[in-house]
């Protein structure tokens, strides 16, 4: 082919075109094939020579994303798992007292206390270094929280941030992490009096002494009564058979602030 291509008649043949001049045009058409033929050459090794370093610089990012979730599940995981051993081991129970422990509240006057069938007594004292414990988690955790919060809120000026922020970190801390409420139970059983007058008795009682009545249920045969103050608050149940005199059951349970309770 290449011999032919050099045979095939050319135009200076019969004298249509210089020579020397075709020859020249010839030479300029082959330079700028060359120079195209380089320029496409040095581009494909360009994106050669970037791709490698982008991969690089992916897997080196993904690579410390994984190492750092993998760090701190690595210290979250064993401590929780610690934290649920030692709930275990360290739940107090219940403990059954003859008489009512030194921490009742004393504005609570309990009615026909020498009836009382059963007092029970829950302490959570030795729950509280658990707690303590289960803070440091918490605070591990606590920027996620914040960031979460934060991604939510319609806030422009980045003072208006800073300060949500701050106050959701603060409120995300303060939250108890497992319930350490001191709690007694008090039990009544066949009481002579009716059931609306024990209900009413003991809802004059925590009104006089300012604590708030969150629920109340009042029915035929049963009687529920809940109460919330800043250091104590519980609940109130009465069964009643409604064919029978007087009540059947009423329990009485206190939930003693988990910063200890103290009597005036």
């Amino acid at each position: 082919m290449y011999i032919f291509s050099y045979y095939y008649p050319k135009p200076f043949f019969f004298g249509i075109i210089d020579a020397e001049l075709f020859l020249k045009v010839n030479f300029a058409k082959f330079w700028l094939l060359l120079r195209q033929v380089l320029i496409m050459k040095e581009s494909q090794l360009e994106v050669e020579v970037q791709e490698p370093a982008l991969m690089e610089f992916t897997t080196k990012r993904n690579c410390l994303k994984y190492s750092c979730f993998t760090g701190c599940g690595c210290v979250i995981v064993p401590l929780l798992l610690s934290l649920l051993l030692l709930q275990f081991i360290l739940h107090p129970g219940e403990k059954r007292l003859k008489k009512l422990p030194e921490n009742f509240p004393s504005f609570v006057e309990l009615y026909q206390e020498k009836q009382i069938e059963r007092i029970e007594y829950r302490s959570q004292k030795l729950m509280r270094p658990v707690e303590a414990i289960a803070y440091i988690p918490k605070l591990i955790l606590s920027p996620a929280y914040v960031f979460e919060k934060d991604k939510h809120a319609k806030l422009s000026s980045t003072k208006d941030r800073v300060a949500f922020a701050w106050n959701n970190f603060l409120n995300y801390l303060i939250e108890p992490v497992m319930d350490t409420n001191d709690q007694i139970e008090i039990t009544w059983k066949d009481l002579e009096i009716e059931p609306e007058f024990i209900f009413d008795y003991y809802k004059r009682t925590f009104l006089s002494e300012d604590l708030s009545i969150t629920k109340e249920i009042f029915q035929q045969n049963f009687y529920e009564l809940v109460f919330q103050g800043r250091q104590v608050s519980g609940i109130l149940v009465v069964e009643d058979n409604p064919f029978e005199a007087g009540t059947d059951s009423v329990n009485l349970t206190i939930n003693l602030n988990r910063h200890g309770y103290k009597n005036n």
